[in-house]
């Protein structure tokens, strides 16, 4: 595909976790992400201001706290999710709502946004997680990109 210069392709690679863990939870910290696109092309590209990821091993479920910004203005974001059952893999949803001094542009603007995320655990003992998140406003443009964590 062709991308215009504030366009991008958001991924992550790497060997999913072959034993996951049965009990117990961690906290990973914010290890790396690629800078944020809107899906239309009008915003140059962001970054992303801070991130969180909690898993409970023992339920198999997943918390994603994200804050994808643009200049002044960006999204905090809350999604919940689950841990598929004997794999690595995990994916989920929540809400973004609008944080920061200056108002997005109208395409990107919303009050509870959708928000959701597809990912994986890595590494021995699921010391890394690797997600893909996009953000839905209500007026049918999104944001996307990837987040990289460590325990």
């Amino acid at each position: 595909p062709t991308f215009g210069t504030f366009e991008g392709f958001h991924y992550v690679v790497g060997l999913p976790t072959a034993t996951m863990p049965t009990t117990g939870s961690a906290s990973f910290a914010l290890r790396g992400f690629t800078n944020p696109t809107g899906s239309d092309g009008s915003i140059a590209p962001g970054a992303l201001g801070s991130g969180a990821l909690t898993a409970d091993f023992l339920r198999g479920g997943v918390t994603i706290f994200l804050n994808p910004m643009f200049g002044t203005w960006g999204y905090n974001v809350n999604m919940i999710g689950s841990i598929a059952q004997g794999t690595a893999l995990m994916a989920g949803g929540g809400t973004a709502n609008e944080t920061g001094g200056a108002l997005p542009p109208s395409s990107y603007g919303c009050c509870g946004c959708s928000a959701s995320f597809q990912g994986a655990f890595y590494g021995t003992g699921a010391s890394h997680a690797g997600i893909a998140y996009q953000i839905n406003a209500t007026t049918g443009a999104s944001v996307s990109g990837v987040a990289v964590f460590q325990k």
